[in-house]
């Protein structure tokens, strides 16, 4: 860091990517509750997984504001503390880590049953986060002990480079393969394509914000690295991590109450084979508990589609005492037919 400094692209750039994660992170914190209140049906699994992903993000906004209280309320006025890395934004790199690591092995997840367990493609995304992870924690332990950041720029500012470049190209690999296997669900679920069409389109813009960001982040540690304006874009990259996550889960709700058209009276053909309030389905849980799954597209593998169709047709209304036409009246019926695909 250079001996003068400029308080709009040091503690400015600072305080600007906190109030920005500050932000996301209620967000976030919006999300997780509509989580909880919409899909409290999950699995505990799954709901361990979203309640980790909440406090790893609130971790990560303690972390970044107790740093910029350290640069900007604690330190103030002396411009030679903005040299030292503090110990609070070395805990900001390493929840970084762990909560991209998160989006990761979630995603990383859903990519392993949209295949249907292709390891040539879940082995090379497990190997990327790995490589991802170690330089994560390498860049902390070095940043605990160098304790300036000419030395990190001088000796291992190549290292920090490839951090941020490995991780957006797992960005993008994710974000294409997901592309890849969401256009092949597509073919053979023309039921409802505008559904896909909403699940592919907010696949790639998650893809590409998060790889944008650190992209930013790191075109601005390469041509300013003696100012923070690369810090706080910084700040932001783990919130979009989870945020993204938790957008993926409560997506699952945006179909079930998106305004369909009329399609004539609608008949619950599953109403046989339904078992009644306090009986026990198949599946050996009982029907009290209100048992259903909600759609994942990623895991879908045969649909079974009804369509309610609508035909009008026009009868003659004969007077029978008379003889002749009354007139003529338009009748509409509809007739539920089923169809399987």
């Amino acid at each position: 860091m250079q001996q003068d400094y400029d308080v709009r692209s040091t503690i400015g750039a600072l305080y600007a990517g906190c109030m920005a994660s500050v932000a996301v992170s209620a967000v976030l914190l919006v999300q997780t509750f509509l989580y909880f209140m919409i899909f409290y049906q999950d699995n505990a699994r799954l709901k361990t997984f979203v309640g980790w992903i909440w406090a790893g993000d609130a971790a990560h906004t303690i972390s970044i504001c107790v740093a910029v209280w350290q640069y900007g309320v604690l330190h103030f006025g002396r411009p030679m503390y903005l040299a030292t890395i503090s110990p609070a934004l070395t805990g900001t790199v390493v929840l970084t880590g762990i909560n991209i690591l998160n989006a990761n092995i979630f995603y990383s997840w859903r990519i392993h049953k949209m295949s249907k367990g292709n390891l040539w493609l879940t082995i090379p995304i497990a190997f990327l986060c790995l490589v991802r992870l170690i330089m994560t924690i390498f860049l902390s332990v070095v940043m605990t002990f160098s304790n300036t950041w000419d030395l990190i720029e001088a000796r291992y500012g190549s290292t920090l480079m490839a951090s941020l470049a490995i991780s957006a190209g797992t960005d993008i690999f994710l974000a294409a393969t997901r592309y890849f296997y969401l256009r092949e669900l597509k073919q053979g679920y023309m039921g409802v394509p505008a559904m896909v069409d909403a699940v592919v389109i907010f696949t790639i813009n998650d893809g590409l914000l998060t790889c944008s960001i650190g992209i930013a982040s790191m075109i601005c540690f390469t041509l300013m690295r003696h100012n923070f304006v690369w810090v706080g874009i910084y700040f932001t990259l783990s919130k979009f991590y989870s945020n993204s996550i938790m957008a993926t889960l409560n997506l699952r709700n945006w179909y079930r109450h998106r305004n369909r058209p009329y399609l004539g009276p609608q008949v619950d053909h599953t109403a046989r084979t339904r078992p009644r309030v306090g009986e026990t389905s198949k599946s050996g849980r009982s029907s009290a508990t209100g048992d259903h799954e909600f759609l994942d597209l990623d895991e879908v593998q045969s649909v079974e589609v009804y369509v309610d169709q609508r035909v009008e047709y026009t009868v003659r209304a004969i007077e029978l005492e008379g003889g002749h036409d009354r007139g003529r009246g338009k009748v509409r019926a509809g007739w539920p037919r089923s169809s399987r695909s």
